[in-house]
């Protein structure tokens, strides 16, 4: 059964993000955000986020969220580095300071 909503462009992120969430890499989050790494060193990586419709507020700007999952996952990294690939990591906490700036672009 096919329902006129299913080709909104945000519910194919989510049909997209379920499906890559079965094999491993991303969890649904990152893979419904489109996160991706434009660089990965063993000191250094830059994890970006292009916001598009799929996680933006009314306003234009990137949500919070999106911008506190883009930053739990850039900090680990740096930790990441230095564990067996497969060992899963939990944020127990994390705090944001927000200068004001707009949230809007990469």
């Amino acid at each position: 059964m096919h329902h006129e909503h299913d080709s909104h462009p945000i519910i194919q992120r989510v049909i997209r993000a379920i499906a890559l969430n079965r094999h491993p890499g991303y969890h649904f989050a990152g893979n419904f955000l489109g996160l991706s790494f434009t660089e990965v060193r063993d000191a250094h990586s830059i994890l970006e986020l292009t916001p598009d419709i799929h996680c933006q507020d009314a306003d234009g700007q990137t949500n919070i969220a999106a911008v506190a999952m883009l930053a739990d996952m850039g900090l680990a990294t740096g930790i990441r580095a230095n564990l067996d690939g497969a060992t899963r990591l939990a944020t127990v906490a994390l705090s944001l300071q927000m200068t004001g700036v707009t949230r809007v672009g990469p």
